[in-house]
Parts: C-alpha cells; structure tokens; sequence
C-alpha cells in the first residue's frame, strides 16, 4: 500500500494495476487520437499503421484507427 508516482507511462493501463499509482504525463492514446482526427480531416483517406508489439503499440494504434475511422479516414 506504498503511494507511486508513475512520471513517464504511456501505455493506458499501466496505473489500472494499483488504486495507489497516479500519472503526471500523457498516454499515447491522447495523443493518436487527436492525430488520427487531423490525418482524417486533413484528407487522407487511407493510411497504413506499423506499431511495436507490447501495450503502448497496440494502444497507440487503437487510438488512432479508431479516431481516423470515426472522422472519416
């Protein structure tokens, strides 16, 4: 029950795994999905996407196909 101050996570879940953890940054799915908004809006229809294979990869590409998509992308 020791209170951690998590400065650098990106990854969304990583302060699910304790009610004793707070984040000070941003996710990386705030940030892809205000992308994948602007590269929608912006006109681009197609896009390919190429992640790293571990949570902040995954989560980063799920952000922003599903913003991308949902502007029209």
């Amino acid at each position: 029950k020791k209170f951690m101050v998590v400065m650098n996570a990106a990854t969304s879940m990583i302060i699910t795994k304790s009610p004793y953890m707070i984040r000070t940054s941003t996710t990386l799915p705030q940030i892809m999905d205000t992308f994948g908004k602007w590269a929608a809006k912006s006109g681009i229809k197609q896009c390919y996407t190429m992640v790293t294979d571990y949570g902040p990869g995954h989560d980063s590409e799920a952000a922003f196909v599903n913003a991308f998509k949902g502007a029209g992308g």
